[in-house]
């Protein structure tokens, strides 16, 4: 893959697409122990590599461990003519997700999240 700017450059000229969600396993009674299995549970490996298209990244798990609270931004080329981070990232989930291989379980997904930044 390409080779990605340091975050510093990559906010440069300000962050931008802030999006936030919650995953719930669809078994009612799985709690996490920490964030790094709760991303285990959910992710394939390739899923968690495209948050390098990402500026910034946080991830937490709900006050009850059961599910997976993230937050993500991008920030963007100085070169217009450089296809955005935001969109590497989009098409890199939208190429997994079609082959079925960005979640390991599919999760039940709350879209309206607070931010965690």
């Amino acid at each position: 893959m390409e080779t990605l700017p340091s975050k510093d450059i990559m906010r440069k000229f300000g962050t931008f697409n802030k999006m936030s969600k919650i995953y719930y396993s669809q078994n009612k009674d799985k709690i996490f122990k920490s964030i790094e299995e709760a991303k285990d549970y959910f992710y394939s490996k390739e899923a968690l590599d495209s948050y390098k298209y990402c500026c910034d990244v946080e991830f937490c798990l709900t006050d009850d461990n059961k599910g997976l609270h993230w937050t993500i931004n991008f920030g963007v080329p100085e070169d217009a003519s450089i296809k955005s981070w935001a969109d590497c990232w989009k098409d890199f989930k939208e190429e997994l997700t079609k082959k079925d291989k960005w979640f390991k379980h599919h999760p039940i997904i709350e879209h309206h999240s607070k931010h965690l930044f």
